[in-house]
């Protein structure tokens, strides 16, 4: 529960422009926007509660697309860089 608390206060520090938002939002990523930049540790907490995929570089996946699942794209930095639905 501490985890989800944290999560959704990282994720309202900022609202995200329009231009920002995926039109398909059936997963809330629009919500999730403001996470982009932050630290790798914030997507795996978000996986750690199954609110989220983190998608690291050179990690294989599915290509299945599933609307309702959030993802978090992270960098070889481990900085947060994409969350979009699919």
């Amino acid at each position: 529960m501490k985890h989800f608390v944290l999560i959704a206060a990282l994720a309202a520090t900022s609202t995200p422009a329009l231009a920002e938002l995926n039109l398909n939002d059936s997963c809330g990523a629009s919500r999730y926007q403001s996470l982009i930049g932050q630290p790798a540790i914030v997507a795996d907490l978000m996986a750690e509660a199954n609110m989220a995929r983190v998608l690291r570089p050179g990690m294989m996946t599915t290509m299945i697309y599933l609307p309702e699942r959030m993802n978090i794209a992270v960098d070889e930095n481990d900085i947060i860089e994409r969350v979009y639905c699919g």
